[in-house]
This record gives structure tokens, C-alpha cells and sequence, in this order.
């Protein structure tokens, strides 16, 4: 079985990387797909020795110090990910790794550590909080639609979904996609 780990952006360490880190000790020979990779110390215990394969993303200037201005480029470059060599595809995301093209005959599990609050019920606080002006508030809240929107079509892609607690196995239906399975 051909299978490909796949991951928001490896520029730091917290949970969810803790997630891959043990999906790679799970699938040792699985390449891993992500956004945007920040090799350094935090990643290195993840990636060494690993194939690591990352989106267009990783060569805009500036791009893995700054990568949250790229919030709107972020669905293209998940979408853009070439995963057609593989019977598997694991996302572990809490932004756009689930949003991956398959095909109908790939099984794609989404690993899922939390909804994109910042688009979805906290789109206010995480404004006030950025000390969002009205000018930029203007921009960011057609985006922050157009994130849901793209989030709900991405979900209907993915076959089957795993959660890490109670509350997101309720968010997401008991943790089952009626996608295209």
C-alpha cells in the first residue's frame, strides 16, 4: 500500500506535528506533502531522512517567516499537491491539508486537530485580537467567507475522518465524511 502523509506547514513544533511525527513512525516510508517546510531543529526529528515534498508556497520569498499572509494562497497550493502515486492519503491539518485532490479511487483519512476557529466561530475575536482596522477588516472578512466556503467543499473530499476529541467527533458528523465514499 502507497501511502502519503500530508500536513499544514512544518515551521514549528506543537501538537499536531507531534501527531505527524508518530503517523511517520507508523508509515515509515510515506514522503510527507506539506505547505511550507522550515528546516531547523523543531522539524528535524520529524523530517530527517524523510522525503518531504512541499507546494509552490515554499518558494515565495519571505514565505515560511510570514506564512499567515498567505492564508488565501493556502487552499490553491493544498489543492496544487500531486498525490496521484498513492492508495492512501493522510492529512493531519487544523487548516487546509484536508482540502488535497484525490481521486475517486484514493482512500484520503483526514486527521483533524481542530476547525479553522479563525474563519469559522471565533472570525471576531481573532479580528479584535490582530487589532484589525475597518480598512483591513474589509479584506479579511471576504476572505475569511471565502475559507468557509472552501472548507465545506473540501470536507465533502474527504473519505473518512478521525478526530482527537468528543467535541470535533460531534463538529464533524461522529468523525464520517459523506463525501465521495
Amino acid at each position: 500500500m502507497r501511502c502519503a502523509l500530508v500536513h499544514d506547514c512544518l515551521v514549528g513544533f506543537g501538537g499536531a506535528e507531534g501527531v505527524l511525527g508518530v503517523l511517520c513512525e507508523l508509515f515509515p516510508g510515506a514522503p510527507i506533502y506539506t505547505l511550507l517546510w522550515e528546516r531547523g531543529e523543531q522539524t528535524r526529528w520529524i523530517t530527517e531522512g524523510r522525503n518531504v515534498r512541499t507546494s509552490f508556497l515554499q518558494r515565495v520569498p519571505g514565505a515560511r517567516r510570514f506564512y499567515r499572509f498567505l492564508l488565501a494562497l493556502m487552499p490553491l497550493a493544498a489543492e496544487s499537491l500531486d498525490l496521484g502515486d498513492y492508495e492512501v492519503v493522510i492529512s493531519s491539518r487544523h487548516a487546509v491539508a484536508k482540502g488535497v485532490r484525490t481521486r475517486w479511487d484514493q482512500l484520503h483519512i483526514s486527521y483533524v486537530h481542530t476547525p479553522m476557529r479563525y474563519a469559522w466561530d471565533l472570525e471576531n475575536v481573532y479580528l479584535d485580537v490582530a487589532g484589525a482596522s475597518r480598512v483591513m477588516g474589509l479584506f479579511a472578512r471576504p476572505l475569511l467567507h471565502y475559507l468557509r466556503t472552501w472548507d465545506v467543499a473540501a470536507a465533502n473530499r474527504v473519505d473518512v475522518f478521525v478526530a482527537n476529541s468528543k467535541t470535533l467527533r460531534v463538529a464533524f458528523g461522529n468523525c464520517t465524511a459523506e463525501g465521495r465514499g
